[in-house]
């Protein structure tokens, strides 16, 4: 995988407790969705807009159903949630990298270390050839968070759903 993978200029990440990222489960339906529509992750998102628990509970079931085409993480640190990552099969070479840090997690170097330790797992688990990551045009702070991990932006930003979209990608090799 070469040094993509690993960011070099992480001092105090040995400094830290372990950054651990659990598969989400069944019995996480509940704390997923407090997660998803809390007002912080929400300003973040891309619809702006709060989820419906219906809407949750469809394509949550969907996720866990098919984890050779989703999978579902939370980051967890000594005994708190930091946020959720989500992987989604692209095609049978790509995979799209989504996450969240809830408020008092962000600016703490753990976005980055979590989608670096969360691209290694996914590309091991599903022998992805490269990972994509969406990511709104005016946030700063993710945007720096994946260029910090190694992902390049590709393509030209565009427009979907009313908000101005970066494409960023790393290889595997």
């Amino acid at each position: 995988m070469g040094g993509l993978w690993v960011n070099a200029n992480s001092t105090t990440a040995a400094q830290r407790a372990p950054l651990d990222i659990l598969p989400l489960t069944a019995p996480d339906a509940d704390m997923l969705f407090r997660l998803r529509n809390d007002p912080f992750v929400v300003s973040f998102s891309r619809s702006q807009a709060r989820v419906a628990w219906d809407d949750h509970i469809a394509w949550f079931s969907r996720c866990l159903d098919a984890p050779d085409q989703h999978r579902l993480f939370y980051l967890y640190e000594t005994g708190k949630i930091l946020g959720v990552m989500r992987f989604e099969r692209a095609d049978g070479d790509s995979a799209v990298i989504t996450i969240y840090l809830l408020k008092h997690a962000t600016g703490s170097g753990r976005g980055t270390e979590a989608i670096e330790k969360g691209c290694r797992l996914i590309v091991a688990t599903w022998g992805v050839e490269r990972v994509y990551a969406e990511v709104l045009a005016d946030n700063e702070r993710s945007l720096r968070s994946f260029a910090k991990a190694g992902f390049q932006p590709v393509g030209p930003r565009r427009a979907v759903d009313g908000a101005t979209l970066v494409w960023c990608a790393i290889s595997a090799d």
